[in-house]
């Protein structure tokens, strides 16, 4: 359990508040500009800083596999909470 709940857990695609692998094909999408929404892009980013790039669609795929590296909160809706997530209502 972390801090940021589901609507800015890094990495979380589809909006139901876990991490499957359903998240990495929306992810793939926000990668090839198929997928626009705010509320991804912003949870795009697992590894390295807040940028959705196609490291994090691989450290999730990997991640999704049992295998290493983990997923990292760093995505751009956890590193706005980071400050106060329960004041930020994220």
């Amino acid at each position: 359990m972390d801090p940021y709940g589901e609507v800015c857990q890094c990495g979380e695609g589809a909006g139901n508040g876990s991490i499957f692998a359903p998240d990495a094909s929306v992810l793939r999408g926000v990668l090839t500009s198929q997928t626009q929404t705010g509320a991804v892009v912003n949870r795009c980013s697992v590894s390295g800083g807040p940028e959705c790039d196609i490291r994090s669609y691989a450290v999730l795929r990997r991640a999704l596999a049992g295998l290493s590296p983990a997923i990292s909160s760093v995505c751009a809706s956890a590193v706005r909470s980071t400050q106060s997530p329960a004041a930020s209502g994220w």
